[in-house]
């Protein structure tokens, strides 16, 4: 799993999907407020991305806080 600074993440997505990767298989969002093992940042989400081969998936992950925007991937996965 690649760690993304938020502000990077369409940026690394488009790269990837310019590798190949074009299928965003999954998005999931974890609020680490009750969880017992404390991030740095409150929230976290992770994105899983399918190589066309079928053969390789590439996760994403960025944290971030209640206040910092997450810039949306689905114009690059239509």
């Amino acid at each position: 799993m690649s760690e993304v600074p938020y502000s990077d993440l369409f940026a690394h997505a488009q790269s990837l999907k310019s590798e190949g990767y074009t299928l965003l298989l999954d998005i999931v969002g974890i609020d680490y407020l009750y969880l017992p093992r404390k991030e740095a940042k409150r929230f976290g989400v992770i994105y899983h991305l399918r190589h066309g081969d079928f053969d390789r998936v590439v996760s994403l992950h960025v944290s971030v806080n209640e206040d910092e925007p997450i810039s949306s991937l689905s114009p690059l996965f239509r």
